[in-house]
């Protein structure tokens, strides 16, 4: 399956003219049935009676069990936590049933490979140039702009980003790529910021 996703502008406060294109192709993977069986055992263990998962209850896996070791600055945040059950809520229920939690899982195995992959000097943490090359990992291109606007916003105070700075950041990228792919649909669009009314204006 191949994706393009065009370039756009984001006009929001200080952020002004900054290019983010990102040009993507993936080939999707057929699903491991038993690593899939595993994954719902896992799952149905924090699970409520209706097979479901709350933000909290997802911090507790991710944190406890699926990056268990991994980890190297406390770990996910609930805030974190209850933004990824937003992100792949496709049933609007508020939690995450197991399907939902699988893909989720999925992803998070995918950015923590490309973590460890592109954190060349193993300090745990990405520096810029490593992040850039993630996101290039990833199928996504960055302008330099919006690259040091986002090591501010999920980095630390050197500007370097944990693994769970790292996934909570690509998880929305990855959504916001499949949304504005289908709004764009191949076009340029650009996102204007009105001081008037504090609304960011989507223009095609």
């Amino acid at each position: 399956m191949t994706l393009m996703f065009t370039s756009f502008y984001c006009y929001a406060g200080n952020c002004t003219s900054l290019l983010f294109t990102a040009l993507t192709s993936q080939t999707k993977t057929l699903k491991n049935s038993g690593e899939d069986d595993k994954k719902k055992r896992l799952f149905r263990q924090y699970s409520d009676k209706f097979e479901e998962v709350d933000a909290e209850q997802l911090q507790k896996l991710l944190n406890c069990s699926i990056l268990k070791g991994d980890l190297k600055n406390g770990g996910f945040s609930i805030d974190a936590c209850r933004s990824m059950v937003a992100l792949m809520d496709t049933s609007i229920t508020g939690k995450l049933n197991s399907e939902e939690f699988i893909r989720l899982w999925n992803k998070v195995e995918k950015y923590k490979d490309i973590f460890f992959l592109t954190d060349v000097d193993q300090t745990g943490t990405l520096s810029l140039s490593e992040l850039r090359n993630a996101f290039i990992a990833s199928g996504m291109g960055v302008g330099d702009d919006m690259l040091n606007l986002m090591a501010l916003r999920y980095g630390a105070s050197s500007g370097h980003l944990t693994l769970e700075s790292f996934i909570s950041l690509i998880l929305r990228l990855d959504c916001m790529q499949k949304i504005f792919t289908q709004l764009c649909n191949g076009k340029q669009m650009s996102l204007q910021h009105s001081e008037e009314t504090n609304v960011i204006q989507v223009k095609v």
